[in-house]
């Protein structure tokens, strides 16, 4: 998908004169299938490549966590047996880390402001348009 549509940004876009123009519209069948084919394929692909992340690479995880926290030890007796430290400590430190892991880092908000910025800003709008330039000349 990226090296079709690089090809048709480098040789419409980018051409001084007219000598490729984009395919007609009045034959669709024709002129898009091998795009609607490859994508369609690219799309089956990618679920799968998913499915097999989840279940093969996220589904099994080994976590080692090591706790620092010394036992407490009974101070006005020095022979008594030590004390482990509380369960419920490392039940909630492995919650915690596991709350942790679905925090989402990227903001939709920030991506779309980027890309408000990034097309209106740097006058990139008009990179999309059916023109051979890369103006709205």
């Amino acid at each position: 998908m990226f090296a079709m549509t690089g090809w048709w940004f480098v040789f419409y876009k980018l051409q001084e004169r007219v000598y490729c123009l984009m395919p007609a519209l009045d034959s669709y069948a024709e002129n898009y299938h091998p795009y609607d084919a490859m994508l369609i394929s690219l799309v089956v692909l990618k679920f799968i490549s998913i499915a097999k992340k989840i279940v093969l690479d996220q589904s099994s995880m080994d976590v080692f966590m090591i706790d620092w926290e010394m036992p407490k030890m009974q101070a006005y007796k020095r022979h008594a047996p030590k004390q482990s430290v509380n369960p419920w400590r490392r039940l909630m430190v492995c919650n915690e880390m596991n709350e942790l892991q679905q925090e989402k880092t990227i903001s939709t908000e920030m991506v779309l402001f980027l890309f408000l910025v990034i097309s209106e800003g740097f006058g990139y709008k008009y990179w999309a348009s059916m023109q051979p330039t890369l103006s709205n000349d």
